[in-house]
This record gives structure tokens, sequence and C-alpha cells, in this order.
């Protein structure tokens, strides 16, 4: 490893650690409009895990939310491991009996402990754009994932004409402008670009993808302990007027939750999808795979 990337790492650490002293949203304030957000965001999957998908899961990048909101949605907890570059928030979530039966562990995303095919689903919500390194991270989550990775993130701008205005309102009510595309993390701000995750998905010759794109919006209030009438109606607001010039491609899509399927989904888990919103997009077979290597494996029970 360089020294640039043993820097970004340590940095990452230390900004984890300072980022994780209080409780994740959804376990420390439920009344708060940032769990109302979070509960949405993670509202996106709950069709894949009740179509089907109770195999075991791995959370990258985990504050406990991610793991604590795949329980709420029916995952036993004995099938879920929660994990982070920087276990010590999971770990004190797990000594005040937040995560109970839940597996903790320590993991860099860009070098998974994991064997080959070694879990059924990998999660990684607003983790993606945070690594110094996220192609490795990609392919590892790949790697690891025997049926499909899911991913929850903020896109990469199509140079939509009001993607610059945008940007400017949440830097003004944020009180936050963030010089370039750089995060105190250290690292590069790397949006997901939909375009280049399906040549990805392509060139490794996994059969589809299935993509939910909405919008999100955050300010200081959304973090308050308890949420209020005009906040609520302001998120709401936002959110309404962002959907509508999307849909018009007046603006970019702020986020999207992606199924990258490694092996093709049954039936009750796709049409789960398709009723809520998710796109399925096929991807072109590579002739110089033998149908053999494509071949479906059955999901546990």
């Amino acid at each position: 490893m360089s020294a640039n990337e043993q820097l970004l790492y340590a940095l990452q650490t230390k900004t984890v650690l300072a980022g994780q002293e209080g409780l994740p949203s959804i376990l420390g304030y439920p009344h708060c409009i940032d769990a109302w957000r979070q509960h949405r965001m993670y509202g996106l999957i709950r069709p894949l895990v009740e179509g089907g998908a109770e195999g075991r899961w791995l959370t990258i990048g985990d504050s406990g939310a991610d793991a604590a909101a795949l329980v709420k949605a029916g995952i036993p907890p004995g099938q879920v491991i929660a994990s982070s570059l920087c276990a010590a928030q999971l770990k004190r979530l797990e000594e005040r009996g937040l995560l109970p039966g839940i597996e903790i562990r320590e993991v860099n995303a860009e070098a998974i402990p994991l064997a080959t095919d070694g879990i059924d689903f990998v999660l990684a919500k607003e983790v993606y754009h945070h690594l110094p390194r996220p192609a490795l991270g990609l392919y590892e989550m790949l790697r690891v994932a025997r049926q499909a990775v899911v991913l929850i993130e903020p896109l990469d701008f199509l140079g939509r004409p009001l993607d610059r205005l945008r940007d400017l309102v949440k830097s003004l009510m944020r009180r936050k402008y963030v010089q370039g595309e750089f995060e105190c993390y250290g690292n590069y701000t790397y949006r997901l670009s939909l375009r280049e995750t399906r040549k990805i998905m392509t060139a490794m010759s996994y059969p589809d993808m299935y993509v939910r794109r909405f919008n999100d919006f955050g300010n200081n209030a959304s973090g308050e302990p308890t949420s209020n009438v005009y906040q609520m109606s302001l998120h709401r607001l936002a959110f309404a007027t962002q959907d509508l010039l999307a849909s018009l491609s007046l603006m970019s899509w702020g986020k999207a939750a992606v199924v990258l399927s490694k092996r093709p989904l049954p039936e009750r888990i796709t049409g789960a999808l398709a009723a809520a919103g998710f796109r399925r997009c096929v991807l072109p077979k590579n002739p110089y795979f033998t149908a053999a290597s494509a071949a479906p494996h059955p999901l546990p029970g």
C-alpha cells in the first residue's frame, strides 16, 4: 500500500471514529427527520427481503443502522454480519444491547476477508462514494456475494440544466460548502455512475441489475432529536420539487437503490422489485462465457 493510500485509510478511520460517537438516528432518535429519511431509503429494499432474500447478509461501512434495518425488515439477526472499517461504534451498540444476535466485524471494503461467494447478499448504503478506491470495493463486494450486491448511493450528475442550482441551494441551506469534490474523509466523492456500473456488470458477465432512482434532501435540522411540522413540510416539498424536475430531465436524479445480481433472481423477488418501481436492466451475455458458468444457483430455503 502506497503512502498516499495509508494516509487516506488513517484519515478515514479517524473521521469514522469522530463521527460515530452518537447513536444512529434510527436507533437513538427514531422520531427525528433524519430517521424518517433513513427509513425511507431502507424501505426501498424491503421488496427484496420480503420477496424471499432470506440468506446471509453482510453490511459494509455500517454504523449499526443498516443491520438494524435488515432485522426490522425480517432477516433473522443470526444471518446478519455488520461491518465497518472501524468497528468501535458497532461494538458500543452491541454492548448496549442494540444489535442483539448480530455478528460484528471490522472490514475494509476494498479487501473483504471472506471467500468468493461466501455470503448471500452484501448491502452498502451510502458507502461507495466514501471509498478511496471504490472500483476495488465494488469488485470485492461482487466477489464475496453469492447472489447480489445492494447499493444505495448518490448518483453521478448527468449535466442537467439545474444540477448546479440544486448543489448551490443545498449548500446554502446546510451552511456548508465543500470546495471541489473532496470530503472530510479525505477521499474524492465518487458518486455512483449507473452507466459505468452497467459496464462492470457486463464485463463480468453477470445477468441483471435493478435500479430505483429517487431524490433525497437533508439540512442542519434533519438530525434534531424531534421533528416539527415546518421542517417536515420543507423536506417533503424538496423531495417533490426534485422529483418533478428530474422527471422532466431538467435535473439529474440524486440517488438510486441498485441491486446487482450475480445470478438470476427468483421470480418472486423480481416481481416484488418491479412492483416497487425498480427498472430491470437486462445485460448482454458475453458470448465467450459458457452457459454452465452462468447457471443460476437456488436461494437458501
